[in-house]
């Protein structure tokens, strides 16, 4: 009889974990954990930290992670200047750097150590130009910090960016900040509230834009400047300035 208390109390209790952890939505834990994944014919390990959004591999990341390595003949990254805002664990920009392309990774920098962690390990050795990691607080007084002058990209990479957080207006603004004539912004985002329908309307309105791909709730975004500009001598796709030795400007 003993027995058969105990097990029932241990399956109330089971019960009433899942169902805490249910009403937790993502859930976070403390332990650091390990994915592995395959993109680009390549092995990527990336360590996550849950206790943060910024630890944590999002769906939209594996998707627009996809559509990069599936459509690398018509979408090359092969020496493009590509920066990656709100880069969080680092696998679009180590996607994107195994296709060849010269990356700035960027997140605010209390995870900026992961992030260089990540890209670090998954891309000694195996990549045409060793990507960059560097801090960017989304704002709008980016020219002090980030000048247009100097910092010019062919792609702007956003993924899962934009979810229940007060900084939308300044996510904006760090978009049309960067996406200069000759930039082109990919921006992939699973929708989970009337926010992320808000901001991609605005989206809408300040980029020309289409949808390159879709999947359900997730949609992958091609967009590129309403202002008229004349290609620079890089000639298609470049508009990346790079100092007196022709390599990318250090940032």
């Amino acid at each position: 009889m003993e027995e058969d208390e105990e097990q029932k109390g241990k399956k109330e209790k089971d019960g009433s974990h899942k169902e805490h952890r249910q009403g937790w939505t993502p859930c976070f834990f403390q332990r650091p954990d390990k994915e592995l994944y395959h993109y680009v014919g390549q092995e990527i390990i990336i360590q996550e930290a849950f206790d943060s959004y910024a630890g944590m591999i999002w769906p939209a990341a594996l998707a627009l992670c996809q559509y990069l390595d599936s459509h690398r003949n018509q979408l090359s990254l092969v020496d493009k200047a590509v920066l990656e805002i709100g880069a969080g664990t680092g696998l679009l920009s180590i996607v994107a750097s195994l296709l060849g392309a010269w990356v700035t990774a960027t997140d605010l920098p209390e995870v900026l150590s992961n992030l260089r962690f990540n890209l670090c390990k998954n891309t000694r050795g195996r990549c045409r130009h060793t990507p960059q990691v560097a801090p960017l607080s989304w704002g709008y007084d980016l020219e002090s910090t980030y000048p247009t002058s100097v910092y010019r990209y062919d792609y702007i990479l956003a993924a899962d960016v934009v979810y229940h957080h007060d900084f939308l207006e300044e996510l904006m603004a760090t978009m049309k900040h960067f996406c200069k004539p000759g930039t082109t912004l990919l921006w992939a985002n699973k929708v989970r509230m009337e926010s992320d329908l808000t901001f991609a309307d605005k989206f809408k309105k300040a980029f020309k834009t289409r949808v390159l791909h879709e999947d359900g709730e997730i949609k992958i975004f091609m967009a590129t400047c309403r202002e008229d500009g004349t290609r620079n001598e890089l000639g298609e796709g470049g508009c990346f300035h790079g100092n007196k030795d022709g390599e990318p400007a250090n940032q």
